[in-house]
């Protein structure tokens, strides 16, 4: 495979440059060695580097002693020295890539599919609280009287939007809440008791909390899974209707 021959010379390359790196130092070492083991003073040693020692044996072994050339033949390195590297290392070292690139592609992945989720998250959010809005408002609006829209408490606990109503000849009461993770609405009999349980599931919604500005303006806070948003609708005449 290229992708390994590549790899055998890059190995074969760093080889060449630690032996030269190693003549370096022993010259450096033995400046002011005055006596070898052949009796003479230490010479410095030159590297050439070749293909194969024979293409630079011509020169004799006269040249070569003359300059001390060091012969470090490149392919003996790549086809069987030390820093070579065999086809099983090679394959495990391509392993070990094709590992870290899918690593690192299964991370990418993961954090785009939090991205994502996110932004679905938010868009779903959205949308729960512009539905949540439109139904808020077409029933604040659809009050003939505004004394017949007001801001009571459920349970004693849970802030409601109270709308009294008459329908096929009957006084009815609307309340309109939050519970449980849910707009919810009751419709039940003018003076009867409601309970947060009995309210019918319009949309997801934490919580709502609805209001009344002298200004005839009924403001009601929203929050959803993610956002938040404030619902406002004038109703002339409302002003101080609260509970």
């Amino acid at each position: 495979m290229a992708f390994l021959n590549s790899i055998n010379i890059i190995g074969s390359a760093l080889t060449a440059e630690r032996f030269r790196s190693d003549i370096i130092l022993q010259n450096i070492a033995n400046q002011n060695t005055t006596r070898t083991e052949s009796g003479e003073p230490y010479r410095r040693k030159q590297v050439i580097l070749c293909v194969s020692s024979e293409n630079v044996k011509s020169c004799g072994e006269r040249c070569k002693a003359r300059w001390n050339l060091v012969y470090c033949d490149l392919r003996t390195e790549m086809d069987g020295g030390f820093m070579k590297i065999s086809r099983k290392k090679s394959h495990m070292l391509l392993v070990v890539v094709v590992a870290g690139i899918f690593a690192a592609a299964s991370a990418c992945l993961a954090v785009l599919g939090v991205f994502i989720y996110k932004t679905a998250a938010s868009d779903q959010s959205q949308q729960d609280l512009s539905h949540a809005s439109e139904y808020l408002q077409k029933q604040a609006r659809s009050c003939s009287d505004a004394g017949d829209l007001r801001i009571a408490t459920l349970s004693g606990q849970i802030s409601a939007l109270f709308l009294s109503e008459r329908k096929n000849g009957e006084d009815r009461e609307l309340w309109i809440f939050v519970e449980d993770g849910y707009l919810r609405s009751a419709s039940v009999k003018s003076g009867e008791t409601v309970s947060a349980k009995d309210g019918k599931k319009i949309t997801p919604l934490r919580s709502m909390d609805p209001r009344i500005t002298g200004s005839d303006l009924l403001e009601i806070s929203m929050r959803s899974e993610s956002a938040s948003a404030v619902c406002r609708v004038w109703i002339p005449g409302i002003g101080g209707g609260n509970e």
